[in-house]
């Protein structure tokens, strides 16, 4: 279990839930597939579908976000996204709204592996440069570019955790030059928001698909360009700011989102997520290196 709040879904319950609503689909095997996330639980549905259950109430809304605004987007973008095939509706054993969409294939971006090609750098810089000249409409704010903040009481416990890893009066230091960081004032664009190794899916090694658009929102790119700090190293992460133009004070913004991302999912997902906790620590240790 990730969060508190938590719902229990089986195997079982989804294939029940996938048959009664979807009849057509009620010969195809369902499977449960590993490493699908900390917002979703994903179940695999024969070989052209996959269905996508919120694992907490909260996260309901992020589904329907997706599912209402990535239409407007989809096709103005060249790499694959998720397409919803049909929504499903609560059922017995599950309370939440959830779809199922077309699968699309791929392997988790690997930090170690995908993130040191710059060719993997470049298409992400493509995409994201498509996504932002895309017209706003003002009607979804991101809510994920808040700038950082002398009362965010999440920043001090992390420190102290990490503590015994990273000088911890260093990490306060960085803190308050990311707080005097001038604010984002220009206008907002369309930003993915959550850009983690689970939502970018590589085939063959080659960056292929972005998906789970739930934290989509108009606000500052930069919140995007933390991949350059949580995805790639090197020559890759070189590529890919020159590849996007990235000014010096985008570059800090980022640096400080990514900087509150890590600190805030360490201390959260150390026991439960081992995985997205070892790429926090990287961040961190990115970060401190540039």
């Amino acid at each position: 279990m990730l969060h508190a709040s938590e719902l229990t879904l089986s195997e079982t319950d989804a294939r029940n839930l996938i048959r009664a609503q979807f009849p057509e689909l009620a010969g195809a095997v369902v499977e449960a597939v590993a490493d699908s996330g900390t917002v979703n639980y994903l179940f695999r549905v024969g070989e052209t579908h996959c269905a996508r259950f919120p694992r907490t109430p909260d996260y309901e809304t992020s589904l329907l976000t997706e599912i209402r605004w990535l239409k407007a987007i989809v096709n103005r973008l060249s790499i694959s996204t998720p397409t919803v095939a049909a929504n499903g509706v609560p059922g017995e054993s599950y309370p939440l709204q959830w779809a199922l969409y077309h699968w699309i294939s791929g392997n988790n971006f690997d930090p170690e592996t995908d993130g040191c090609d710059p060719a993997n750098a470049l298409t992400l810089a493509e995409v994201l440069n498509e996504l932002h000249a895309i017209p706003t409409t003002g009607e979804l704010q991101s809510g994920r570019c808040a700038r950082p903040h002398p009362r965010d009481y999440t920043i001090e416990p992390a420190i102290r955790f990490v503590s015994q890893t990273y000088d911890a009066a260093h990490l306060r230091s960085l803190w308050q030059d990311f707080l005097a960081l001038p604010a984002f004032t220009e206008n907002p664009v369309w930003t993915h928001g959550d850009l983690i190794p689970p939502n970018l899916l590589c085939r063959n090694g080659h960056l292929a698909a972005v998906i789970d658009w739930g934290s989509l929102g108009e606000g500052d790119p930069a919140i995007d360009y933390i991949v350059a700090f949580t995805l790639f190293r090197g020559e890759a992460r070189d590529v890919f700011r020159r590849s996007l133009g990235i000014d010096e004070a985008s570059w800090q913004r980022a640096r400080a989102y990514a900087f509150r991302q890590a600190l805030r999912i360490i201390p959260y997902y150390h026991q439960s997520h081992a995985a997205f906790t070892r790429m926090a620590y990287h961040t961190l240790d990115e970060i401190l290196s540039t």
